[in-house]
């Protein structure tokens, strides 16, 4: 039977309806912040409203923004994307940035969301000691073993392989992942996303480096059908980047970073920021070429800035602002469709 694996069992792929393939609900990253960042400044008070509004201006990094651990936040933040149309959402949390995949399935029967969970590891700044000691093939077994029976005695099995880290340049380690992910989803047929390497931090730039990246899956003999790169729209100003990958390889690119308008200059010296209008721009420009099979849209919730309580725009945002600007752009429901419901449903069934 072709069925879809979420924290409460499995689904029907015809239910699973509009999907954003790239979140979080429960997430910690402090980790990755404080590699390469230990003599800046981290604030170690509560997020408010008050120090928001400085927090992206100045060096520095608030250490309670970087987790997102309220049961009762992620229920009501959830609970907007249901309103308006929002059936299931894909939360990227692995190992080493606090998956939690229990209350994952608690928000899910508090919500009635279908909720899909990933398994693998993220950038090496993240990794668990298990990453360097174990081979790729052991590696794999790990995974193979949350996909096909449960992850670590919970009844819970893992719908997707990843989100897998990848820095600029990639580790070691972070290419024996991306070969373990294969060998994985060689095994399992199930779908696989790479955290593609967002910022070159040594030129200052977006980085570009998704080529690199595939071609290891591809060498290990990944699916490439069944692959989707997120953070794609960091490199909006490129549209001819992205026609070139998905030319290339039967991959599928994810526009993910809708509602994240931030500067990111205090993290990464010349990364600058990219705003909604930018991302719509480029998206509308590769819809019109008729790229809408191999587009998935998401918005990376992962800090506190990200959801509506502090000011950001939530889960929902999509469905309530980004779906009628592209409509605007002349953008076609049937395409809309395809990004929203039938990628993800045929990304997802296993």
């Amino acid at each position: 039977m072709r069925q879809i694996s979420t924290v409460r069992g499995e689904l029907d792929p015809d239910k699973l309806g509009v999907t954003q393939p790239h979140e979080h609900f429960f997430i910690n990253i402090l980790n990755c912040w404080m590699d390469g960042n230990a003599d800046q400044k981290l604030l170690k008070v509560p997020v408010t409203m008050d120090i928001l509004a400085d927090l992206k201006r100045k060096d520095g990094q608030c250490e309670d923004m970087m987790t997102l651990a309220s049961f009762e936040d992620a229920v009501n933040e959830a609970a907007r994307f249901s309103n308006f149309g929002g059936r299931s959402i894909v939360d990227l949390t692995v190992p080493g940035i606090g998956r939690e995949v229990k209350s994952l399935r608690k928000l899910s029967e508090a919500t009635g969301l279908n909720i899909l969970c990933g398994t693998g590891w993220y950038i090496e700044a993240s990794h668990p000691p298990l990453v360097k000691q174990k081979s790729a093939q052991e590696l794999a077994e790990i995974m193979i073993r949350e996909i096909e029976e449960e992850i670590e005695g919970t009844g819970i099995r893992a719908a997707v392989i990843g989100e897998l880290g990848c820095s600029e340049p990639l580790t070691p380690n972070e290419m024996k992942v991306l070969a373990a992910g294969a060998i994985t989803q060689r095994k399992t047929h199930a779908p696989l996303t790479v955290h593609s390497a967002m910022f070159d931090v040594e030129n200052k730039r977006a980085a570009k480096q998704v080529r690199q990246e595939v071609e290891i899956l591809r060498k290990n003999d990944a699916d490439l059908s069944r692959v989707y790169v997120s953070h794609m729209d960091w490199t909006f100003d490129d549209p001819a980047y992205h026609e070139r990958l998905m030319e290339d390889f039967p991959v599928t690119l994810a526009y993910d970073g809708f509602g994240q308008e931030q500067y990111y200059d205090n993290i990464y010296l010349g990364a600058g920021g990219v705003t909604d209008r930018e991302r719509v721009g480029t998206l509308t420009q590769l819809l019109h070429k008729g790229f809408e099979k191999q587009l998935l849209l998401s918005c990376d919730v992962n800090e506190k800035i990200h959801l509506r309580k502090y000011g950001g725009w939530g889960y929902s945002h999509i469905l309530e602002h980004i779906i009628p600007a592209l409509k605007q752009n002349g953008v076609s429901d049937r395409q809309i469709e395809t990004m929203m419901i039938n990628n993800p449903k045929r990304l997802f069934t296993r």
